[in-house]
This record gives C-alpha cells, structure tokens and sequence, in this order.
C-alpha cells in the first residue's frame, strides 16, 4: 500500500563538540507492507533507495544509490554495519537506546533513538521518526 511518510531526524553532532541539533527532514511517497509482527517500508529519496524492516525491538535500514548503507538498530546492544561514500566503505557501530514501533496503532510512527560510532568514536546522536499518513 502507498503512504506519504514524513521523516524528522533531531541529531546532535557530538564529535564538533556541539550541543546543537540539526533537524533534517523530508516527505517521500513509500510502498508500505504492515504485517502483525513486521513492517516493510520502501522509498527513493532522490537517487537514494531505502528499504526499512521494523518490528517492535530491530529494525534494519539497506540504502542504495549514490551512497550505500546497512545498518541494523536493535534496543539496549550495539550492532555492526557499513556506510559506503565515494571514498569507499566505513565500518560503523549502531546503538539503539530506544526504539517505538507504532506502525500498526493509529499514530503509525517508528521512532529510532540511536548513536552511530566510526572507529570506536561515537560521533552521532539522533532521534529519527517516520509518520505514516
């Protein structure tokens, strides 16, 4: 099914030393699959195609297009992926904090609070979520 998601990310850039938050964010028309204990969510963002599969503690992010990611967030642990730029590919840690997946309640959102460390510095703290509408 077709949805018009709206996609906020609050993140703090910890490494510049800085306490500030950048908002980042976007609307993009996704094919949406809501299963009872996952979701699918299908998108092209420019040149970037991202595909999201959530259930209510993981949750999975593939990118593909001009720059290229596998991520995978799971609550309370620290899992291991890659961000590929031009340059080549980075090794990355993820951390979840919290996830809340309410995709299948009225509210239809799945919020990821989470950091993402290179090299054993972590260097990013954000909050993303995606509404469904």
């Amino acid at each position: 099914m077709k949805y018009i998601i709206d996609i906020e990310t609050k993140r703090t850039e910890v490494e510049k030393g800085s306490d500030d938050v950048n908002i980042y964010s976007a609307t993009v028309l996704a094919d949406v699959e809501l299963g009872e204990d996952e979701a699918r969510i299908e998108y092209t963002d420019d040149s970037l195609k991202t595909v999201i599969t959530a259930s209510q503690k993981l949750v999975t992010v593939y990118a593909s297009g001009a720059a290229r990611s596998s991520l995978v967030f799971a609550e309370g642990k620290h899992c291991n992926g890659e961000y590929s730029i031009t340059e080549g590919a980075l090794q990355v840690t993820t951390y979840a904090y919290k996830i809340t997946n309410n995709l299948n309640s009225p509210e239809k959102t799945l919020t990821i609070d989470y950091e993402i460390d290179f090299g054993g510095n972590m260097c990013d703290r954000s909050i993303i979520t995606y509404k469904l509408k």
